[in-house]
Parts: C-alpha cells; structure tokens; sequence
C-alpha cells in the first residue's frame, strides 16, 4: 500500500480502500520495524455487515438507489463540507443514510481552496471508506478515533507529540445535573455502574455498525447531583497537491442522548424519562465567550428543518458540539478569509478550539466545587469514608484530563504555537511556510487558554491531595484519641480490680466467721485491720510512682553526716598529702 506525504492511502475506490488496509494487516507481522497489526480491528470493522449504502463509481446507482426518501424523522444531515474561497464559505449538507453517492459525486475543490469537513457522531464502515479513499486520510487517525471499539490495547497510546503532527484529539466534558440528590450508597453504587454503561454505548454501536450515534467516552458520577459524559474532538489536516487544504473534524456528538432506539449513555434508572417535566438528569449548557467581532444580537446560521426537531425531541438530550458545523465561522469575517496569506487551520477552527475550552472550563469550576462541599464534610466521622472515595475518584479523572492537556499543549508547541514566541522553522500542515506569517495573536490565545487550564488542573488536583491527607490525618487523629480513651478506661478497670482483690481474699478468709454474729470464734476488727496494710500494698503495687519519693525516703541512712569506708580513706589520704606538703 503505498502512501502520500501526507500519510493517506492512494487508493481510487471505497473498496479499495479496505482492500488495502486488510492486506497489509495480513501480510504484516509483530516483530517487523513499523507493524500494522494494530489496524486488525479496524480491517475486521470495515467488513462489518450492517454498513451503509456502498456507493458505485460515478456513473452508475448505488444500492440505496432504489429505496424511498426517507422521511423528516428518518432523515439527519450526517457530513457537513464547508469549502472556502474568495473570502466567502459555502456549505454542503449530506445525509447518513442517501448522502453516500451525492458525496462521492462531488468534485475535489479547485486548487487554492481549503475545505472543512465535519462528521456528526459514530462512524459506519462505509462511510470510513467514502472518507479514506476520497481524502486519503491515514487509518491511523481512524484507528486512534475508533480506539473505543478496539478489543485489544497495545498500550501506544497516547502517542508521542512527534507521531501525531496532522492529528489532534480534544476531550469535551459535558455536565449534567439530577434533579433528586443520591444517597451515599447510591453514588457509590453509580460510580460502579459508570463503567458498564460506557461499555453497553459502544457494544451498542459495534454490534450495529451505527452511524450518527453519540459516543460516550466516559461516565463519571461527580457527586449526588453532578455526573459528567466525555466526548472526543478528532481533527485531522493535510494539504493537497494543489495547493488546497482540507481538515476533517470527526464529533463523538451526533444524534440526540437518550433516544428510546438509541445506544446507552446513562443507567438504566435515568434513561427512563417520559417527559421534560419529569425528566431527573438536565444537561449544563457549555457557555462559550462571545469575541469581539460577534455582536450580542448576532443570528446563528439556520439548522436544517429536520435536525433541528431532533435537536428539540422532549425526551432526548441535543449537545452542542452536535451543532459545532452548522455554526462554524461565525468568528471569522470576509475580510479575514479573504487575507493574504489565508488563515491557518488552526485559526478557522477558532469555535472548536473555545468549545472544548470553555468545556473544560466549567467541568473545572464545578468539580473545583465538589472538592470544596468535601472539604466541609472532613470533621464527619460518618461521611469521612465518602469524602475520601470522592477525591480519590476526582483526582483520578483530573490526571486523565491533565494527560490529554499535555497532549495537545505538546502537539501545538511541535507546532511552533507556543505562549512564549519562539516559532521553529519546520514545515508542518498547522503552520505556514514562512515563520513571519504566522497570525500569532491566535494562536497565543489558544495556546494560553490550554496552559491556564492546565495549571487549574494541576491545583484542583494538588487541592485534592491536601483534602486526602487532612483527613488521613484527622482519621489518625481520631484514632489515637480513641487508643488514649480506651487505655484510660483500662487503666481505670485495673485501679479497681487492685482495689478489689484485696477485700476478696480478706472476704474469702474470713467469710461470715465473726464472733459478734454469732456464726464464728474471730473478733469483727480482725478482717478489717488485715485489710487495711493488705489494702496499703496493693495501692503501692497499682500506683508506684506515687509512693517512689516516700519509700526513697525512707530507706536513706539516718546518719547523713557519718562518712562511708571509701569516703574516710580518701580524707585520710588527702590529710597525708596536705602534710608532706608543709614539710617539703
């Protein structure tokens, strides 16, 4: 299989495509220098059964040529191709299931045109087919974005910022709220359970080979009230031949959450929902900032009649990554897009940049204050165990997070976009060929927005550390407090038996064997007056540092002044030599 310099296939049809990719997996083997065994899952998706129409080369009716229009319900703009010339953008709408043939019919963009293609929601294997053959793109940027379908892990990612130069690969947090809070049982019970919807949405997408489904990438129950869904952001660039470029942005977001036909993507209990009135989860819209150049009363570019209304079902969740392409350069004016030089791929997709963002923004502020309703709960013994779970958990997440930020901080400063200025004069599908051209002011905003969120992690995770060791500490705490009272109350149970024993031998002697009851020869007084010395030695036994300084005391010498044998002999020695001295 040969490959461009920008890494893609050259292969002519859809089925050459697969073609190719199942054959250099079977002729590939582990212990060659680059292997593409790793493609295996991907060769055994395009094989799938359930796939789309498969388009025929131009000339000719595909299988769905025949079948009737669908109707508004069954119908969903799939790919949305903006192409840009002249400083203008223009915008083609394909459907999922009848927009095949009409994309493969549609001609490559004349030279010194850029084109952005966004993909709404699952991928189907004929659509990665109409895709790689039409675009060239690399399957490797189909094997890290179907990563999620993949049985096997061979542990190479996240790659190395050298190994994705034309691949990014941006997490989008979404956050929802319950309307009734969870006990404590619950939210454990949930965060168990995360994992197992996550894993029911992408059988669900397997097994079906969907296409424009939502891709949950992670569940995570935050608290009793907040839980979060992660979606992925997966662009890819090249420049073609002619002097175009073209980068394809794939959104884990398509259709609706929470259809009644649609994949798992929360437990069962809240997928249940009848109505809006009812509905027990609502989902915190992302608030993107408005730049400068976007009035506050601008209008936003009409959605299609028909996926507007999926956008709008009562009993479903529409995302707004899910309507990013409809709504693309809405940040940039005529006079932008019609500048010499044209504008960098990384400034036309300014609005998937601030979305994931300002995403990420809220996901930190409001997991910022999760830990610190935590933090009020340290000095609570009962919720200690709890409190302990959940910035464990946390902490967790904000290192995934923090690992993909590195990333992508990673991959724009490979890019020469870093905060600090210093741009490398390398030759790369994100940057221009001449260094002076580079629109800084851009790509420093973005690069600056990634490092502030980076720090917020690390804080709000150092923040999670301290919470965990102060109340490690105050369990230690409480725990020697305990040892201390419990050796009180042992010490206080053998002051009482030292007290005890004594009148027990003294009863068990004497028993009832006194003379003035009539029952014995012994006179009333005796067992007391046997009792009070028996009584005195067992108190100095109990408490000797007490009577230490008395019995000190009263084994000293009387005579203090009397001199000891060694003291005498060196009195006598000492007169001796005084003596001799006086002579001499």
């Amino acid at each position: 299989m040969t490959t461009t310099a920008g890494g893609g296939a050259q292969c002519r049809t859809p089925e050459q495509y697969t073609k190719s990719l199942q054959q250099a997996c079977a002729e590939s083997q582990q212990s060659e220098l680059f292997s593409r065994v790793q493609y295996q899952f991907l060769a055994d998706y395009l094989k799938s059964t359930s796939r789309h129409d498969v388009p025929t080369p131009p000339g000719g009716l595909g299988r769905g040529g025949g079948m009737p229009a669908p109707t508004r319900q069954d119908r969903f703009t799939y790919v949305v191709v903006h192409t840009i010339a002249n400083g203008s953008i223009k915008r083609q709408d394909f459907d999922h299931k009848l927009g095949l043939e009409e994309f493969w019919a549609v001609p490559e963009a004349e030279p010194g045109t850029d084109q952005v293609i966004f993909v709404r929601g699952s991928l189907s294997p004929a659509w990665i087919e109409m895709l790689g053959s039409k675009y060239k793109i690399d399957p490797e940027f189909f094997r890290r974005h179907l990563q999620y379908l993949s049985r096997h892990d061979y542990s190479d990612l996240l790659p190395l910022p050298s190994a994705s130069t034309n691949m990014l690969f941006l997490p989008v947090a979404s956050l929802y709220t319950r309307s009734l809070a969870l006990s404590q049982d619950q939210v454990t019970k949930r965060r168990k359970e995360d994992y197992n919807v996550m894993r029911s949405n992408h059988q669900a997408i397997r097994q079906k080979a969907s296409c424009g489904e939502s891709v949950v990438r992670k569940v995570s129950t935050l608290s009793d009230r907040l839980l979060s869904l992660e979606h992925d952001i997966s662009i890819y660039t090249r420049d073609r031949k002619s002097g175009g470029r073209f980068v394809v942005v794939l959104l884990d977001n398509g259709l609706n959450l929470n259809r009644a036909d649609g994949p798992p993507c929360f437990s069962r209990h809240d997928s249940q929902v009848k109505n809006r009135t009812s509905n027990e989860i609502s989902l915190n819209p992302i608030l993107v900032p408005r730049p400068d150049t976007v009035h506050i009363g601008v209008d936003h570019p009409r959605v299609p009649d028909h996926d507007r209304a999926h956008a709008t079902h009562p009993s479903s969740f529409c995302h707004v990554v899910s309507l990013l392409p409809f709504h693309f350069g809405m940040s940039l004016g005529s006079k932008s897009l019609s500048s010499s030089p044209r504008p960098e791929i990384a400034v036309l997709l300014k609005e998937v940049f601030q979305l994931f963002a300002s995403a990420e923004c809220q996901f930190l502020n409001r997991v910022h204050g999760v830990v610190r309703e935590q933090q009020g709960h340290l000095g609570d013994e009962k919720q200690m165990e709890l409190v302990l779970n959940t910035l464990v958990y946390i902490k967790t997440l904000l290192d995934e997070h923090k690992l993909r930020f590195q990333q992508a901080l990673a991959i724009l400063s490979y890019h020469g976009t870093s905060s600090s200025g210093a741009v490398p004069n390398v030759r790369v599908s994100w940057l221009p060929p001449a260094p002076q051209f580079i629109p800084q002011g851009e790509l420093r905003s973005a690069y600056a927005d990634f490092e502030e969120l980076l720090n917020r992690n690390k804080a709000l995770g150092d923040l999670c550390v301290e919470s965990m060791s102060l109340i490690m500490n105050t369990a230690m705490l409480k725990e020697s407090q305990k040892a201390v009272e419990r050796a009180d109350d042992q010490r206080r149970l053998t002051t009482l038996a030292y007290f005890f024993l004594p009148i027990t031998l003294v009863s068990s002697v004497f028993g009832m064997n006194v003379k003035q009851f009539g029952t014995g020869s012994q006179p009333i007084w005796l067992p007391a007056a046997i009792l009070v010395p028996v009584a005195l030695f067992a108190l100095i036994l109990s408490h000797p540092q007490y009577f230490k300084p008395i019995v000190t005391k009263l084994l000293k010498p009387r005579r203090q002044n009397i001199p000891s044998y060694q003291t005498q002999g060196a009195t006598r020695l000492l007169s001796v030599s005084s003596v001799t001295g006086r002579r001499s």
